[in-house]
């Protein structure tokens, strides 16, 4: 038995550098696989039993990435078998460890620069006026992420350039399994792009979904509407939560995953609010078709805007055309079918009653009489759950035929 007091901290950068040279081949910078990891054991074991050294109290913030941060847990379990550790370290959680060292290790990664030296860009996927978007892969860890170019120096408005940056500090205070994930940022100067590297949604935006559906002519099933309400509806009472005001949540700025996880993306529009209490906007900026009443005639407005384009989406999602929609923006004839909450019913020969109602509520023009995204969140919960049931029923009937 070894004394634990006797126990120190190995040298963790000789483990990663064992880890690196062992499964990176140099020529492309790829990682080769499990094939190595014996070679890896036993190399880390030599260092443990020459040293008699364990990596229990040591800590992972000096790692580039996630992949370095999982081999050296692991590591930390070799290290514990080979040097024959006492009964409290072998008792000693190595799950509790591994999420608080995962906890740590995302919080250090939020306030790292970029390293353009490890990334490799990939595709363009999307561009504004003053942005563009790419698809990235990290050549160490191997993965995806999407990165976002915004030219500061090209924005006239210094309002528009402070949202920019304001941006970066937003998504740095937001982590939600419905909420794009900031990994980090860089921006040395007006000169340079403002560069945000932020989680890929890989089957894009929910507009390609909706396209997609008019391109061949079928409808979105009901079932799917409200498992993506839901998970809008989650993410939105999340950011409401934390006082956060999208104001312009659209089809464009939702995402998908491949399996169909919905994200919550592009925060330039986004603010703080402190309270509850409704403000007075300073400009109009968002997408028209999915503004709210009051956003839209320059009066005070709460939180509850969001739920209103949160309705827009839901309409579209089944007419796949925007409630409001105009032949060549006539803004002016826009503001008076939104203030008249002019709109095509939903066909109730195919979507529920309840899918109508809740549109209705949520494009109420009266915001006080607007529910908030909590009680959107209740509904789409119960209908989720009354689609899923229904579901269950036909399979078994199924196989019991």
């Amino acid at each position: 038995m070894v004394d634990p007091r006797g126990i120190h901290r190995l040298d963790l950068d000789r483990i990663r550098l064992l880890l690196y040279i062992s499964e990176v081949k140099p020529s492309n910078g790829i990682i080769t696989g499990s094939s190595t990891r014996d070679a890896i054991r036993k190399k880390t074991a030599g260092i443990v039993k020459r040293e008699r050294k364990c990596v229990r109290d040591s800590s992972w913030l000096n790692y580039p990435c996630l992949t370095f941060f999982v081999k050296c847990v692991a590591a930390y379990a070799v290290c514990l078998q080979c040097a024959r550790a006492t009964l409290y370290d072998q008792k000693f959680s190595l799950k509790i460890r591994m999420k608080k060292l995962f906890e740590e290790f995302r919080r250090q990664e939020k306030q790292s620069s970029f390293d353009s030296r490890l990334y490799r860009v990939e595709k363009c996927i999307g561009r504004g006026t003053f942005s563009t978007v790419y698809e990235i892969r990290h050549l160490i860890e191997n993965r995806k992420f999407a990165l976002k170019e915004v030219l500061i120096a090209d924005i006239e408005d210094e309002k528009a350039r402070m949202d920019c940056l304001n941006e970066v500090d937003l998504l740095k205070s937001i982590e939600h399994p419905h909420v794009i994930r900031f990994i980090r940022c860089e921006y040395a100067h007006d000169k340079e792009p403002l560069k945000i590297v932020l989680e890929l949604a890989e089957a894009g935006d929910l507009n390609h979904f909706i396209l997609s559906h008019v391109q061949n002519m079928s409808l979105v099933l009901e079932s799917k509407i409200w498992k993506f309400t839901l998970q809008l509806c989650m993410g939105l009472d999340y950011l409401h939560s934390k006082g956060i005001i999208h104001n312009d949540l659209k089809p464009a700025n939702i995402f998908l995953t491949s399996n169909e996880v919905i994200k919550i993306g592009d925060f330039g529009m986004a603010e703080m609010r402190s309270g509850t209490a409704k403000e007075q906007p300073m400009s109009v900026l968002g997408t028209p078709y999915y503004m709210s009443p009051e956003r839209l005639l320059q009066r005070p407005y709460s939180s509850n805007c969001d739920v209103w384009s949160l309705g827009c989406v839901m309409y579209e999602l089944a007419a796949l055309q925007s409630p409001f929609y105009v032949n060549k923006l006539d803004i002016n004839l826009l503001i008076k079918r939104v203030v008249r909450c002019d709109y095509p019913p939903i066909p109730s020969d195919i979507f529920s009653k309840e899918l109508n109602n809740t549109v209705d509520k949520c494009l109420n023009t009266n915001e006080d009489e607007r529910p908030n995204a909590k009680q959107i969140l209740d509904i789409a919960q119960r209908m989720r759950k009354f689609y899923l049931k229904n579901v269950l029923c036909e399979n078994s009937s199924i196989q019991g035929k």
